[in-house]
């Protein structure tokens, strides 16, 4: 069949070009952009009597969560006991989610409370 070559060396053209982008890629710098990114990210947080009623944490986060910001991400004192915890918790990670299209990255900062 003709033309079966010249396919072959697009096709190589084409892999060669993708492949010197990639060489050239900041991943470093991508991956510091994400992470700044990923610490402005604002999540829902339920008010105490309802999930309806949503105001917002602007997040910022520690680099290893401290009682007091895990009581500001909860919206409770951080006198408060561990069942008033929990509580706290199940509700603010219900209305973040990631199946209910919440982020993992505030999942998992949520979860990070209860260490």
């Amino acid at each position: 069949g003709g033309g079966g070559g010249a396919d072959m060396k697009k096709l190589q053209e084409q892999l060669d070009a993708w492949a010197n982008k990639i060489n050239n890629m900041d991943f470093q710098g991508i991956a510091n952009e994400l992470s700044e990114k990923a610490n402005k990210i604002e999540f829902k947080m339920p008010t105490m009597g309802s999930v309806s009623g949503m105001r917002y944490y602007k997040g910022g986060f520690e680099e290893k969560m401290t009682r007091r910001e895990a009581a500001m991400v909860l919206g409770i004192r951080e006198s408060a006991d561990m069942k008033r915890v929990k509580m706290a918790h199940r509700k603010i990670l219900i209305a973040n989610h990631p199946d209910k299209g919440g982020s993992p990255y505030m999942a998992a900062k949520i979860n990070e409370v209860l260490r």
